[in-house]
């Protein structure tokens, strides 16, 4: 039974993932079409729960 709950969530994701991609390749995401490269990375950040890597210079 896990299976099914890690296979639906995993799907869950990856419509997710493309929806969004698509809508901010279209523009749809209004609040990010001024916005800088920066915040962009941001809200893909925050989207898809990814850590935001330390640079070290």
């Amino acid at each position: 039974m896990l299976w099914v709950i890690t296979s639906y969530k995993t799907a869950y994701n990856t419509s997710r993932g493309i929806e969004t991609i698509n809508m901010l390749f279209k523009g749809q995401l209004y609040h990010l079409l001024k916005s800088s490269a920066v915040n962009i990375k941001y809200f893909i950040e925050r989207q898809f729960n990814l850590p935001t890597p330390t640079y070290e210079f």
